[in-house]
């Protein structure tokens, strides 16, 4: 390595008053040291690098030096760093980085060096990996056992050890069934099978040979694997689990054949119950009228809490309101106070001519702020409990949060466009500051228009009441400017879009789906090809190019569903296909039809939009007239163009 000037580190433990956010000037000069750093120009870089030694980002232009080429320095002045900055968000943020670089070096005993367990799984595998290739190689073995155990499947990062393992180690009998019966009640029976037949055990080598084969052909192969083993450990959850998965991917099939099954003798009540329950909740989610059947076939004291909601939503599709307060009364006191239930027993109420106990439900859930508050204020007619009281915080403590380093390091991040790491240092830090200390930052950053800071803070100030700072019209021109464009109301896509990423720009969820309306890569392609907009690797990372193309989503979907806004917001996060599938045959209101949908998480997101709809019409729009009742059409399956 060659020797670079501990004079990089030189400036770091000092002391200074830093001014409010980066000038055009700073911020001129970082990019210029940023741009020399690239072209590895060290010796202009230092002379640009001392001009920014008093903004808050010197530590991180710092961190980017390093990892611009690791290998380019002393191991002492990077020990300087991480020890000037020892507990900062940089230096964690450096070993997992420096950890990550000796990954892709395999050079393990610097990934050890630098390794901290803060990489998930991955990096369990590969601190495994590096203490077998530095000498602890009964350990390393052991470990991986260990974890081998504890999870049913392991990712790819684990797989070059897995093979090491294999050929090193045998687990004991008792490990690999622990290993087995895990891999097949999750279905993957096949790799279980392969893991039994190293033991010498043929019982349960004949166990889960027949229970593959059931799962695979159960009208040929499921009598004889219940007659033979169904007094073994564990057989309940093997066939719950052989029918569950039938069911899953066929229902109709798997309630025929189970209905003509003989040899349910052979099972305790539990287990026929839990297959019974399998059955109905996926004839609930599909809305076939056997639904009815099958629920009704669970004993109480097998219900879970996921069936029992299905009860409730099969009556409320067949708008059958004296099965719901049938259901309703016999539920546990945690479902029966929930806000969903409380507002369908009112409905149930009124629809079955029962208003003056339908009122006081609807009149006690009229005072929330919530979704189910505001339908219930629209059915009696009430005014909506939205004021808006702004948070008071001392200017003292707003100064003092200016003055904060970490406070200005998560601003200045921000607007030189590492929108990500911004936000990654804002979780890492927030938990350190008070709830008046939040609730300052919270104004600061919505005064600079950081809406995914401000948002964060005011929410986890508690100041729930502040709607103002809590919706704020972010990117509003952008917003503006693409509603018109694709003919879509602008509170329509900031409602959505607060639901979406709370405004994180660089937000990318589980799905991939990516930035402030949370597109996937693929979809954006289709609707750029669609609709000839410009698209490119990256746009979904820039806030106007992601509004255009999340507002040409929204228009695509509203004139597939017949102008149903809720249509066209359910299609936009569950898919086109599955709102196609779930429309009904006879016609509902939609909030009835919203309580019905099979996915839980797309329910919930269409409630929350509307929610967002109301505040940001009542409140911050100014829009009085605006109420939910309104978005509550009928729908059927005439709905789809």
């Amino acid at each position: 390595m060659r020797l670079i000037l501990l004079a990089f580190l030189g400036l770091a433990l000092t002391t200074f008053s830093f001014s409010y956010g980066m000038d055009k000037a700073e911020i001129a000069e970082y990019y210029k040291a940023k741009d020399l750093l690239s072209k590895k120009n060290y010796k202009a870089y230092y002379q640009v690098k001392a001009k920014l030694t008093k903004t808050p980002l010197y530590t991180y232009l710092q961190y980017q030096e390093i990892l611009s080429d690791p290998e380019h320095f002393k191991d002492q002045t990077i020990e300087d760093f991480l020890k000037v900055n020892q507990g900062s968000f940089w230096a964690a943020e450096l070993r997992k980085d420096l950890a990550n670089y000796y990954i892709s070096k395999q050079s393990w005993s610097r990934f050890l060096q630098y390794y901290e367990g803060n990489l998930g799984v991955n990096g369990q595998c590969y601190a495994i990996q590096a203490k077998y290739a530095t000498g602890e190689q009964e350990a390393a073995l052991a470990d991986f056992t260990k974890l081998w155990l504890s999870r049913v499947r392991l990712p790819k990062a684990c797989n070059d050890f897995e093979t090491i393992w294999q050929n090193k180690i045998m687990p004991s009998e008792r490990e690999i069934r622990l290993k087995t019966y895990a891999l097949a009640t999750t279905g993957y029976v096949d790799q279980a099978l392969k893991w039994i037949n190293k033991t010498n055990n043929k019982t349960l080598q004949g166990f889960y040979g027949l229970w593959l084969k059931a799962s695979q052909n159960p009208k040929k192969f499921m009598i004889d694997w219940v007659e033979e083993y169904h007094q073994i450990n564990g057989f309940s959850s093997a066939i719950v689990s052989v029918m569950d998965n039938l069911s899953a991917k066929d229902v109709y099939y798997a309630a025929s054949f189970w209905q003509d099954f003989k040899q349910k003798s052979l099972l305790d009540d539990k287990t026929i119950n839990l297959i019974n329950a399998e059955i109905a909740i996926d004839f609930a989610r599909s809305h076939h009228k056997e639904a009815l059947t099958w629920l009704k076939l669970v004993e109480s004291e097998y219900a879970s809490s996921l069936l029992w909601q299905w009860r409730l939503r099969t009556a409320l599709y067949w708008q059958d309101y004296k099965l719901y307060l049938k259901w309703y009364d016999e539920l546990s006191t945690d479902l029966k106070s929930a806000d969903e239930w409380r507002y369908w027993q009112a409905k149930s109420l009124a629809a079955l001519k029962q208003m003056d106990k339908a009122k006081p439900i609807f009149t006690e859930l009229a005072k929330q702020l919530s979704y189910y508050g505001f339908l219930s204020a629209d059915v009696l007619k009430l005014p909506y409990v939205l004021t808006n009281e702004n948070a008071i915080v001392a200017l003292d403590v707003i100064k003092n949060m200016k003055n904060n380093l970490t406070v200005q390091q998560v601003f200045d991040l921000y607007q030189i466009g590492e929108y990500g790491l911004s936000y990654s240092l804002w979780r890492w830090s927030m938990n350190s500051f008070t709830r008046e200390e939040l609730l300052a930052i919270a104004k600061l950053a919505h005064d600079d228009k950081i809406y995914q800071i401000s948002v964060s803070a005011y929410g986890n100030s508690g100041a729930v009441n502040d709607l103002v700072g809590l919706y704020p019209l972010a990117f509003w021109s952008d917003v503006k400017k693409a509603a018109k464009d694709f003919e879509i109301q602008p509170d329509v896509i900031i409602a959505m879009m607060r639901q979406e990423s709370a405004f994180r720009v660089h937000g990318i969820s589980s799905a991939s789906a990516t930035g402030l309306m949370q597109l996937l890569p693929s979809t954006a392609e289709f609707l750029a090809k669609k609709y000839r907009l410009d698209y490119k690797d990256g746009d979904l990372y820039q806030p106007n190019k992601v509004i255009i193309l999340g507002a040409a989503n929204l228009n695509f979907m509203d004139k597939l569903f017949n102008g149903k806004l809720v249509l066209g917001m359910a299609a936009y996060n569950a898919g086109q296909g599955n709102v196609a599938n779930w429309l009904p045959e006879h016609t509902m209101n939609a909030d009835q039809w919203i309580e019905i949908m099979p996915f839980g998480e797309t329910r919930q997101y269409v409630k929350n939009i509307l929610r967002n709809l109301v505040v940001y019409n009542q409140v911050i729009l100014g829009n009085k007239t605006f109420h939910l009742s309104q978005l509550m059409l009928p729908i059927s399956k005439k709905d789809k163009s």
